[in-house]
This record gives C-alpha cells, sequence and structure tokens, in this order.
C-alpha cells in the first residue's frame, strides 16, 4: 500500500489512504487472519464480540481488538490512514477515489472503477478480493444488510406496511420506485441494464439511491457497470459459516443511558486507539477504565441476558453455527 500511495501521489498530486467504510465499523477483514477466526463483532459500536460456541466477549478488552490496534497503528505511522481520519468528511473519501486516490479499503467497490475512467484515470479498475486465501471461511453475520422498519411509535403503521408490500410486490414497482418512468428516467439496454436520463447538470433526472430501499433480485445496473460489480453485488459463497447473532436484534431499551454514555465515550477514548492515531499499550487501560465507568458491564451483561434467551428459544442456532457449511 505504501509503494501504491507514493505511485498515487507522483500520477495525481493526492494523498491516498486506506479507509474503513465508516469509523463505527470494525476492521472485520483483519479477523480473517486470526486464529480464533470464525467469529463476529456487532457493527455499530463494536461493543460484543460472539462466538461460534455463543459466547459474549468484551471486544475492547479482547486479544483481538489489540491486534486490531496494532494493525492500524502501524498503518498510521507508515501514512496509510488520513492523519485527520477522524475529522476528515466522510464524502471526501468518495470525491478523491473518483480520481485514483483511494488504496485498498472496505469502502469501495467495482462500480468505482468506471468513475475513475469517467474522470480520466484510464484503465482503472477495482477488483474485489479475499483476504488471507479463499480457505478462510466468509462469515454471514446477518440475515438482512440495510433494512427498513417502522418505528413502534408511529401513529400510522399499517400505511407504512402498505408501502413495503407494494414496493416489493413485483419487479414492476420496485422499478418505478427506484428509477422513475421508463422511457422517461430510464431506458432498459439489457437484463437488469439500465441507462438513466441526465439533465442538464449531469445527474440523472430521477434516482432512489437502492442501498436504502433495493431489492437485489430486481436491482438494475449502468450499461458501464462492469459484470464484476455485480458479481459483488450477487456474490454467493461456496465456503462460509453462519455467526449465531445473525438472527439476533438487541432491544437496548433497558440499557438506554449506558448506551448514551459509551456511544460518547467510545467516539471520545476508544476510536483513537482503533484508527491507529494513539498506541494501544499507553492507552487501552484509561479506556476500558471509562468505559466501565460509563456502564459497560451493565450493558454486556443485558446484551448476554437477551442473547441467551434467543439461543433458548432457537436450540439450533448453534448446531448451525458449529461449522463450515459448503454450498
Amino acid at each position: 500500500m505504501k509503494k501504491s500511495q507514493d505511485e498515487i501521489l507522483n500520477e495525481t498530486g493526492m494523498k491516498a489512504y486506506s479507509w474503513m467504510h465508516q469509523v463505527q465499523d470494525t476492521a472485520h477483514w483483519l479477523h480473517r487472519s486470526y486464529d480464533t477466526y470464525p467469529f463476529y463483532v456487532e457493527n455499530s459500536l463494536g461493543i460484543c464480540l460472539i462466538r461460534q460456541d455463543g459466547t459474549v466477549d468484551s471486544f475492547y478488552e479482547s486479544e483481538e481488538f489489540k491486534k486490531d490496534a496494532n494493525t492500524y497503528y502501524e498503518m498510521y505511522q507508515a501514512g496509510l490512514i488520513d492523519p485527520d481520519v477522524l475529522n476528515r468528511d466522510h464524502q471526501k473519501k468518495y470525491d478523491d477515489a473518483k480520481f485514483g486516490a483511494m488504496l485498498p479499503s472496505q469502502t469501495f467497490d467495482p462500480a468505482t472503477g468506471v468513475t475513475m475512467q469517467q474522470n480520466g484515470v484510464e484503465g482503472a479498475e477495482v477488483k474485489w478480493v479475499e483476504a488471507f486465501g479463499d480457505d478462510v471461511p466468509d462469515m454471514i453475520y446477518t440475515y438482512v444488510q440495510n433494512l427498513n422498519a417502522i418505528s413502534a411509535t408511529s401513529e400510522d403503521p399499517e400505511s407504512g406496511l402498505k408501502f413495503l408490500n407494494w414496493l416489493y410486490a413485483s419487479e414492476e414497482n420496485h422499478d418505478l420506485f427506484h428509477y422513475g418512468i421508463e422511457g422517461t428516467h430510464y431506458t432498459k439496454t439489457g437484463d437488469h441494464r439500465i441507462e438513466q436520463v441526465k439533465g442538464d447538470d449531469a445527474n440523472p433526472l430521477y434516482s432512489m439511491d437502492t442501498w436504502m430501499t433495493g431489492y437485489l433480485p430486481y436491482m438494475a445496473y449502468a450499461s458501464d457497470v462492469p459484470d464484476d460489480h455485480i458479481d459483488y453485488m450477487t456474490y454467493k459463497s461456496d465456503n462460509y459459516v453462519i455467526s449465531p447473532a445473525a438472527g439476533f436484534i438487541f432491544d437496548s431499551s433497558n440499557v438506554t443511558s449506558e448506551l448514551t454514555n459509551l456511544q460518547t465515550e467510545i467516539i471520545s477514548s476508544i476510536y483513537p486507539i482503533k484508527v491507529g492515531m494513539v498506541s494501544y499499550e499507553d492507552n487501552i487501560d484509561a479506556a476500558i477504565e471509562k468505559l466501565k465507568a460509563a456502564g459497560l458491564d451493565k450493558y454486556l451483561e443485558e446484551y448476554r441476558t437477551q442473547f441467551q434467551a434467543y439461543l433458548d428459544a432457537n436450540p439450533d442456532v448453534l448446531e448451525i453455527a458449529k461449522g463450515t457449511t459448503e454450498g
């Protein structure tokens, strides 16, 4: 990555960095290299590490987090992480990537290569690769990725359900909502391929991002999007394990104040360690002490209680999680 960074700086005059998709995200790509893998770290605050036997550990107190932090500290010291990573505008990394200023990351997909070509980076390609070997199983940690929900306090939940039922009832409905009117806002150019009609500002006349509400079997792709991108979006693993937490959703209502305090403390004390700005060894003890003062142990106790109840109600979950599944 250091050599790539030097080449990109020479060609574009821009400093390229390696990114997490969002700072809150966990370095799951690194976990594939650890002897204790497979395991999953929940991705909202990264507090809970769920092992395949159903054990829930405190991630920030684990050896796995220590390894993550030390790797990112090495990367930060080498200049591969933006020195202002915690404050830099989220959109800036995408803006830089349009012109080729990007390093291997969890953020970019093959369609980014097309955007780079459109901005003058001749022959640009972005490839999706499995880190640390094809023999390492993929982790299925959720049965949904982005999802939409109706608030429990909604005054009219039925209308929300009616809309979602309509949206996914047919590909025609799905396309109307996401791409607009065929012949006016887009034209079909092939099987699940479209060309959007653009206005004077070079933006589509109508578009609703599919990452928010798209349904993969219905989704369409621009004519110039490479097949690699569709393979990336519709990837089906033949070597995977299923986390016992895949179907579990935590209800934080019993630890609302602890959650609020932990959110604040994780941002201020853990994030600098996580992204490599400061060393793990010099800062982790103080950070954990602050997390415990914020309610870490009570939060973990509530999570473990609910998760155990989920496992008790679904006895097949741990059996499914025991080994690698083929197919």
